[in-house]
């Protein structure tokens, strides 16, 4: 029985480890790109950068996740030209009005 539970504790403690690292990795990309939020902030509205977080990004590629209080999108974003960023796809994560395309847990992309 012991052995059990200390494997039960092993896997919370696993699942719970990815998850901080995940978590962590989202706050380092979004202080990685706190200068070029901006332009993402006034093209789609969003002026608290406590709601937008950078979930992935490379030199050319990114992918953020930002919400309202109505609803939460992740957006695709492309930088060809090492110049600026541009959207090329999007997914409503969740949406007040019951419209979201699916659930996704964000940090656990």
């Amino acid at each position: 029985m012991k052995i059990i539970k200390e494997g039960i504790l092993a896997a919370i403690m696993v699942c719970v480890a990815l998850w901080a690292f995940a978590v962590a990795e989202c706050e380092i990309n979004t202080t990685k790109l706190k200068d070029e939020l901006p332009a993402l902030n006034d093209i789609y509205g969003y002026h608290d950068y406590n709601k937008v977080k950078v979930l992935y990004y490379n030199n050319c590629y990114a992918c953020v996740y930002a919400c309202t209080d109505d609803y939460g999108n992740i957006y695709h974003l492309k930088n060809e030209d090492y110049d600026h960023w541009e959207q090329y796809a999007w997914e409503c994560v969740w949406s007040r009005s019951g419209s979201a395309d699916d659930f996704i847990w964000p940090y656990g992309r």
